[in-house]
């Protein structure tokens, strides 16, 4: 507290935001993001196993079907609130940062399986992995 008794200091304006809105909004996102990732993953297996198409032609698609279902949840589920009231703007907005993070994605992704000799199914995790918070952030400052 600050020497004003009824008024709450930086501190405790920020762990009560950090509370009440970033973590929820965060544990849903996580959630939201396994969903999409489950998605993903299975396109991306069906889409290399099944059709025989190469592992990054196969990511390519099956990330860009993840990110569209993620937008339908962010939007219906994760955050409440929006920076831009034109819907077709914010779309835009939202797939452009999923977009710009694929060649990161691709990169760590073609890395691990060409270089690292790893499985491209693990190579695909760790790529995910580097690559979330990274979009959460963006679309938490950017959009919501």
């Amino acid at each position: 507290m600050t020497g004003n008794p009824g008024k709450p200091d930086a501190f405790g304006y920020i762990n009560s935001m950090l509370r009440s809105i970033l973590i929820p909004e965060f544990g849903k996102y996580f959630l939201v993001c396994i969903l999409c990732f489950g998605l993903d993953f299975s396109l991306l297996v069906a889409l290399r196993e099944y059709a025989g198409m190469h592992y990054l032609v196969a990511g390519l698609i099956s990330i860009l079907a993840g990110n569209i279902l993620n937008y339908t949840l962010s939007t219906k589920w994760v955050f409440h609130s929006r920076k831009l009231e034109d819907k077709s703007k914010e779309l835009t907005v939202f797939l452009t940062i999923g977009l710009g993070a694929i060649p990161f994605h691709h990169l760590v992704f073609w890395l691990c399986t060409d270089f690292g000799d790893l499985h491209y199914q693990i190579s695909k995790l760790i790529a995910v992995g580097t690559t979330f918070i990274l979009i959460f952030i963006l679309r938490k400052v950017m959009l919501f």
